[in-house]
């Protein structure tokens, strides 16, 4: 696809990235019996992310743990994910990376989202 393993290993190997553990899920999540597809996906997504996915790396690799350790960042429904799901636990990284999102209601989003916006640039290292 986009060799993204190869992509981070030259650059890693030019001194022009600090080497990371890339981790990156499959952004979709099973359909749910009685429910349309679409239905709650990205609350399904943010569950698993923060319940298993990312305990499950803490738990198996050998990795600095906390939010300074991790960020988010996706392009397109990843970085809606990235932005919907990085927004509502900025505790949780210290970066987010957002590209091409898919917010179709901006302004109820930002509605939803007053409080964490209000300071996001505080509590964060860098967003783009």
């Amino acid at each position: 696809m986009g060799r993204v393993n190869l992509v981070l290993d030259n650059l890693i190997a030019d001194k022009k990235a600090t080497p990371m553990i890339l981790v990156m899920p499959y952004g979709h999540t099973p359909r749910v019996e009685g429910q349309k597809y679409r239905a709650n996906r990205i609350q399904r997504f943010e569950n698993y992310l923060l319940n298993d996915l990312i305990p499950y790396i803490e738990n198996t690799y050998r990795v600095a743990e906390g939010k300074e350790n991790r960020a988010m960042e996706g392009l397109s429904m990843g970085g809606s994910q990235t932005i919907r799901i990085g927004v509502k636990n900025i505790d949780m990284f210290s970066a987010l990376g957002v590209f091409s999102n898919g917010i179709r209601d901006l302004e109820a989003f930002e509605k939803a989202n007053a409080e964490q916006l209000k300071s996001i640039n505080e509590k964060l290292d860098r967003i783009s």
